[in-house]
């Protein structure tokens, strides 16, 4: 396994729980693919807003783009 996500949405939020991809694969905009994929979906399913999941101390730069 190279990474994974897991998303749900509910009451027009898209809920992103901590996801994960290897080191080798990161930094080449798989990430960001993987986050705008869920992004997509969410709206096609009238989500309004997002809630991610994560600890502070993982990733800040990468969630704050």
């Amino acid at each position: 396994m190279a990474g994974g996500l897991f998303a749900e949405t509910y009451a027009g939020w898209l809920f992103l729980h901590p996801h994960w991809l290897d080191a080798r694969l990161r930094r080449g905009g798989l990430g960001r693919s993987v986050i705008a994929l869920a992004e997509a979906a969410a709206m096609q399913h009238g989500c309004h807003s997002a809630y991610v999941d994560t600890f502070s101390f993982q990733a800040p730069g990468f969630y704050r783009k």
